[in-house]
């Protein structure tokens, strides 16, 4: 992704979450701990999300670097 995209997006994704809380935080008032605790719910399930995206990633690269190795030795690749 350019650079230019990549800051413009970030930008804007900012911008509407900054702009979500304000609201938010604005109509409930005295029970702003509602949205926190929402909050902190979501904020756990995207860095599971993260790690299990991550351990993927780097379970597929693994598998794929050793197929290639095997691949180049001539012996069978042991995932299958």
């Amino acid at each position: 992704m350019p650079t230019t995209t990549f800051l413009v997006c970030t930008a804007l994704g900012g911008l509407i979450r900054n702009t979500a809380f304000v609201v938010a935080d604005h109509l409930f008032g005295e029970n702003r701990w509602t949205v926190e605790r929402y909050v902190g719910v979501f904020s756990k399930a995207v860095v599971v999300t993260a790690v299990v995206a991550f351990v993927c990633f780097v379970v597929l690269r693994l598998r794929e670097a050793r197929r290639a190795r095997a691949d180049r030795h001539g012996a069978p690749a042991r995932c299958p």
